[in-house]
Order: C-alpha cells, then structure tokens, then sequence
C-alpha cells in the first residue's frame, strides 16, 4: 500500500539526486551551419583567366563598344565578343571569386571581389590582366544559410578569411543552466506542497 511515508522517500531520494547531479554538463545535437572559408591570401590571387564557359548562373550584364561582359554569379565574368551580334563569340571566362557587379571605363573593368574591389585592364580582350586591388573596399557579409539552420558562431572569425559557404552538420552543443533547466523536485507543486499518486495534495510540512 502507497502511504505518504513511501511517497516522501521517493521525493526525497529525487530531490537528492536533482542536488548531486546539477553540476553535471548536459548535452543536445544540433544541426547547424558552419562556416567554410577561403583565406585572404588566396582570395587576393584567385583572379584568373580561362577558356569560355557556359552560362549557367549569369547576372549582371555591361556592354561596352562590341563587348558584352556577363557576370557568373560569384565566380567570374564571361567576356564575350559581340561584333556580330548574330553569332556572339564568347572569347575567356575571368574567374573572380565573389563577383557579382562590374563597370567598365576605358579600358579597364572593375568588379568586386568579395570585401576587394578589382581592377583588370581589358585593352586585349582576349587576355584581361588585375592592375589594381583595393583591399577591404566594401562590408565583410555572410552566404545565405542553407536550409534555414541556424550559424554555429562559435566558429565565425574574419581573421579566418571570407566565409564562400555553409556546411551542414551535426554538433554536441552544452546546455547553460539559463537554457534548459529541469526541475530536481518533479512532484512539488509552486505553492510548496507534494502531489501524491491519488492526484490529492499532500502537506510539505511532514507525514503521518
């Protein structure tokens, strides 16, 4: 037969528990997008050219004299020969991380590379050169995330370089007390007293 005497051990023996084990870290799996870096030094001699290319992402288009320039989303520029508009020559492909805007005045192109802002001298199409490079010219910004899962910050740091993408994955994250807190006392109600297994009030004060 359950009496409150049994009722009050067992709350007991969980409140004993709930005591001795607080101090123990606890633990959840998240599923998380982490950051995947390019560093400075190979952004900053990543521009280079290579043969045409198909599109496949394009962007922005600049047309200059019978040029077209058409931008790879985040990859490059496509240099395209356009004197005959009817049969347009793609001629190189320039890659260039992080491109996605460009203007040309003279002779030379000038696109944004990430947080850089590029020059390249186009006077021969066919073999466009960086002459200039202005470090830092526009704001450090993240990727979009994928699917909507939340940034491990903890492994965000710009001295790491420019985050380029996410990948997706699994990791233990501790649980702060101000997080996620159980209750070591399961059967005491806000006013003090013990729930007994009849679903009756039991006094807090002692058992009979």
């Amino acid at each position: 037969m359950v009496t409150q005497k049994n009722i009050l051990s067992f709350v007991l023996i969980v409140i004993s528990f709930g005591i001795t084990s607080c101090h123990d870290s606890l633990w959840e799996e998240k599923t998380m997008n982490s950051p995947v870096y390019m560093t400075y030094e190979d952004l900053r001699s990543a521009v280079k050219v290579s043969p045409s290319q198909t599109l496949q992402k394009p962007g922005k288009i600049y047309f200059k004299d019978n040029l077209i320039f058409i931008n790879e989303e985040l990859k490059g520029v496509h240099v395209v020969d356009n004197e005959n508009p009817k049969n347009p020559e793609f001629i190189v492909f320039i890659e260039i991380p992080g491109n996605v805007d460009m203007a040309v005045r003279n002779n030379t192109l000038f696109v944004d590379s990430y947080i850089d802002l590029v020059a390249i001298d186009i006077t021969d199409p066919a073999d466009p050169k960086e002459i200039g490079r202005l470090e830092n010219a526009f704001p450090y910004i993240l990727p979009p995330v994928v699917e909507d899962y939340i940034i491990n910050n903890e492994e965000l740091d710009e001295k790491k370089g420019i985050v380029i993408s996410w990948k997706v994955e699994k990791i233990l994250k501790e649980i702060k007390p101000d997080q996620h807190w159980i209750s070591p006392y399961p059967f005491l109600r806000e006013n003090g007293s013990f729930f007994n297994f009849s679903g009756a009030k039991t006094s807090s004060g002692g058992g009979g």
